[in-house]
């Protein structure tokens, strides 16, 4: 069965009746720019090992799947871990009264068929302790979509930097400018990581999407150009 089948939409209705909120929570993803914030999804390479970090009711992890088609993908979120409802986010949560089980079970359906073959990894835990715990040189990306607070996204990429393999990239939502905006914080752990590190900003604001990789050596273009 594939994604966005005449099955899994019968399931997704199932789940909006028991879970209104949830319903209103995937209008508010797919309202505010799915489709254009997936875009960024065709500079990760197909077929590679990656995490989706904040996944919420999963249908960006949808995108991934279908876009990615990635050998491993960890979709990692708090949900449970963090209470029985999440914060609340205006709308996004229903103001507050989105069950953090029914989100869940959300992702868990939407990804079932690559759960199956142990493509797909649902992981409940805190960004920053899951990431610490990964090898070095283990992960080809991650997308960053957590709580967008300033220090909390600098110490993910700091982290997440260093469990990448050679040319990995660390790409997130919520690129704005304003430093007036409520998650300015993003933009300034960025160009702060940018700073400190030989990673480059490759894209940044584009549907408010953001991706950064490190920066080849000069030996390393003056061969390419050879």
């Amino acid at each position: 069965m594939t994604i966005g089948s005449e099955e899994q939409a019968t399931k997704m209705d199932d789940l909006y009746v028991k879970s209104e909120s949830l319903r209103i929570a995937d209008e508010c993803v797919r309202e505010f720019g799915l489709d254009d914030r997936a875009s960024i999804l065709s500079l990760i390479p197909k077929n590679s090992i990656g995490a989706e970090i904040g996944v919420f009711t999963g249908m960006f992890s949808e995108k991934i799947i279908s876009i990615v088609n990635p050998t491993k993908l960890y979709l990692v979120d708090w949900w449970e871990k963090q209470g029985e409802y999440f914060g609340d986010w205006g709308k996004y949560t229903d103001f507050g009264r989105l069950n953090t089980a029914d989100a869940k079970s959300a992702v868990r359906y939407r990804s079932r068929e690559y759960a199956k073959r142990e493509t797909v990894e649902l992981v409940e835990s805190e960004s920053v302790d899951w990431l610490s715990r990964q090898p070095e040189c283990s992960l080809d990306w991650v997308y960053l979509d957590t709580d967008h607070k300033y220090g909390q996204t600098l110490e993910e990429i700091r982290i997440a930097a260093s469990r990448l393999r050679p040319g990995g990239m660390i790409l997130g939502d919520d690129w704005y400018p304003d430093y007036r905006h409520v998650h300015a914080g993003v933009m300034l752990a960025v160009n702060d990581f940018v700073r400190e590190s030989d990673y480059n900003i490759l894209i940044a604001g584009r549907a408010n999407q953001w991706l950064i990789m490190k920066c080849p050596e000069v030996g390393e273009l003056e061969g390419d150009a050879e």
